[in-house]
């Protein structure tokens, strides 16, 4: 069965793909490392593409997460890190924070 809420708007992979490729990003792994572990079939372009997307996504995601919670303090200086970090303090008892993120606060993680 596949959520709804899994589904990211406008590309075909799911939040359980991106999310595996931001925790990888987060631990200092390369996309070009991670996405092949990540997904199933989709090209390595599309995993820059959605880096690329999450990273010009910063600004409403932390905005969301502070809403739902105070972000962890000092984990690492890296933006893509603490947005991890505050996902996973945002939603912590959920393996898939990204779609606990769009199914509890409808939005899309990608919010245009």
């Amino acid at each position: 069965m596949v959520w709804i809420s899994s589904a990211i708007p406008d590309f075909v992979a799911r939040t359980f793909a991106l999310w595996a490729l931001l925790l990888a990003i987060a631990a200092g792994s390369s996309v070009r490392s991670t996405w092949p572990h990540a997904t199933h079939g989709l090209t390595l372009r599309s995993g820059y593409r959605l880096r690329a997307r999450l990273a010009g996504s910063l600004p409403h995601l932390r905005s969301r997460l502070l809403e739902l919670c105070a972000p962890p303090q000092g984990e690492s200086d890296k933006p893509l890190a603490q947005l991890a970090a505050h996902f996973q303090r945002a939603f912590p008892h959920d393996p898939d924070p990204l779609l606990a993120f769009q199914r509890d606060v409808g939005a899309s993680i990608f919010e245009r």
